[in-house]
């Protein structure tokens, strides 16, 4: 199959599992973030970018994917219950977001854990203060709450992510 541009992952997902496209062409067509998360993955495991290790890629990628939706569920049930309509009307908090660079850094470090659910280690390996990490920790479930689904940003780092939130708060507070 020739593809074009950049696919939905569930789309994606449902053609690789059907044998539509390859699994180079799941990354490759997947995002700019994926196809980085490919090649460091092949440099750290020492591998050549090639369909056997992009298959391995994916088995491990997809794996977790999978984990981290399961654990998204449960995560969502509990920020369903926060209205995050008082987030995007709130002019001062939202001035405050666009600001913080301690909410980049937990955004960043909870989309680079998706599975962890630990605060503490999230203050340690940032730096950012427990009270930073309470006031902060929702941000990642507030940018799904502003795109009306799971959220994922292009890139794993804190210019995407910082961008991300401040075009969030920019539309919220014009």
């Amino acid at each position: 199959m020739i593809l074009n541009g950049y696919q939905k992952e569930q789309q994606l997902l449902e053609w690789y599992e059907e044998d539509t496209i390859t699994a180079l062409q799941y990354i490759e067509h997947h995002s700019l973030g994926m196809i980085d998360r490919f090649k460091l993955w092949c440099q750290d495991e020492g591998k050549s970018e090639d369909e056997d290790t992009a298959k391995d890629f994916l088995d491990e990628y997809n794996g977790l994917f999978l984990d981290t939706l399961d654990v998204s569920k449960k995560q969502n049930e509990t920020s369903d219950k926060i209205d995050f309509s008082d987030w995007q009307v709130n002019k001062p908090l939202l001035n405050e977001l666009f600001e913080s660079m301690e909410a980049v850094n937990i955004a960043l470090w909870r989309y680079k854990n998706p599975l962890s659910l630990d605060k503490d280690t999230c203050a340690r390996e940032t730096g950012v203060s427990q009270d930073d990490i309470h006031k902060w920790w929702m941000v990642v479930d507030f940018l799904n709450y502003a795109h009306k689904g799971t959220f994922y940003p292009i890139r794993l780092d804190e210019d995407a992510v910082g961008e991300t939130i401040w075009e969030v708060c920019a539309i919220f507070c014009s």
